[in-house]
């Protein structure tokens, strides 16, 4: 499996070797001028000319001034792999631990007989609205996308590729696995009430452009509906950073308003930065107050002093019925009734950062 970075222009270089091979052209035949291969490609004339040169320095051709790419070499004849591309975040990389799960479990299910491209996500992409590289993806036969934070706009684009596209992580029409987010609130909000908290509060980022946190917190509201509470209220903008999770536990705990005894934060990073907070105000967690995390998953988790409680969920079992759909799916052998999302289920692991509400 192939996890390294692979720029596009060295796909297009496997691609022309197939043209080669496939056009059964012999060696002395001139290959289509630039133009027309980037036109017959649908990529950049810049991204045939660094292809043309991979392919010079390997042997396969040669260029000459006025009479273009002079085949040299036949490549060696192989059965092409089909390219599945994973999107993950650039600023987490390739190391990061649900990453490496992942492209595990990627390697595991499609085996030799796909190459594995990793189709890397920018906060400019976010930021800016330039989604041309994923948009763009025209090499591949299949795409899993596990980048949450793409507007509806794009989701609407992606259904246009030539290729199936599945997602994982949240909901939304394309087939794949998601967490169970309302029963994931469920849980935790249970959990809290039987701990004797009345008064909680969620903080998490923006919904903006962001469908799952909009079922996150209503999913909150929901379940404070029918827990009978009437003192809950959510904080929903900025990011996932630890600075948006401080400033905002800073701004509500020194409102006016009742002081929450419990508070939910949208992932581990958030949470850390409400740790923050209450050190600065000089409150305890747990004693003054509670915190989970609807993460709480990773290193992070067990790292954070006190360690989060929060919910579990198995990025592997996730990742697997995903991997396994779309190659079904780029296969063509895909059951009828496959094409859908599976709510994966979330459990609670209690940790050291939440307790009973301390008599007053």
């Amino acid at each position: 499996m192939k996890t390294e970075k692979t720029y596009l222009y060295c796909r297009l270089a496997d691609r022309i070797r197939e043209y080669i091979l496939s056009e059964k052209l012999d060696i002395g035949s001139r290959l289509p001028a630039e133009r027309e291969l980037a036109r017959r490609f649908d990529v950049a004339f810049l991204t045939v000319r660094r292809a043309l040169s991979l392919l010079e320095q390997d042997g396969i051709i040669r260029k000459i001034p006025r009479r273009g790419s002079i085949i040299e070499m036949l490549p060696r004849s192989r059965v092409a792999r089909k390219r599945i591309g994973i999107t993950i975040w650039l600023d987490a990389g390739a190391d990061h631990p649900s990453t490496l799960t992942r492209l595990s479990v990627a390697g595991r299910v499609f085996g030799n007989d796909f190459e594995i491209i990793i189709v890397y996500i920018t906060r400019e992409m976010v930021e800016y609205g330039d989604w041309s590289p994923l948009l763009n993806s025209t090499l591949l036969d299949g795409l899993l996308v596990t980048v949450q934070e793409i507007p509806s706009l794009v989701l609407d684009r992606l259904g246009e590729l030539p290729f199936p596209v599945v997602f994982e992580g949240f909901r939304n029409r394309y087939p794949g696995g998601a967490a169970d987010l309302a029963g994931g609130m469920a849980l935790l909000m249970n959990y809290l009430v039987g701990q004797g908290h009345q008064r909680i509060c969620m903080i998490t980022r923006s919904m903006e452009h962001c469908p799952w946190v909009a079922e996150q917190v209503t999913a909150f509201y929901d379940c404070a509906r029918a827990l009978e509470l009437p003192d809950c209220d959510a904080i929903s903008s900025g990011d996932y950073s630890r600075e948006c999770g401080f400033n905002y536990t800073m701004a509500r705990l020194n409102c006016a308003e009742q002081k929450p005894t419990a508070i939910v934060y949208g992932d581990d990073v958030m949470a850390q930065g409400g740790l923050d907070a209450l050190a600065r105000l000089n409150l305890n967690c747990p004693g003054d107050v509670s915190v989970v995390s609807r993460g709480a998953v990773g290193s992070l988790a067990m790292l954070t002093n006190p360690a989060l409680t929060g919910l579990r969920y198995s990025n592997e079992s996730s990742s697997e019925y995903c991997c396994q759909l779309l190659r079904l799916l780029v296969e063509g052998t895909a059951a009828e009734g496959m094409n859908s999302c599976r709510l994966i289920r979330q459990e609670l692991v209690v940790r050291e950062s939440s307790a009973s509400v301390p008599c007053e």
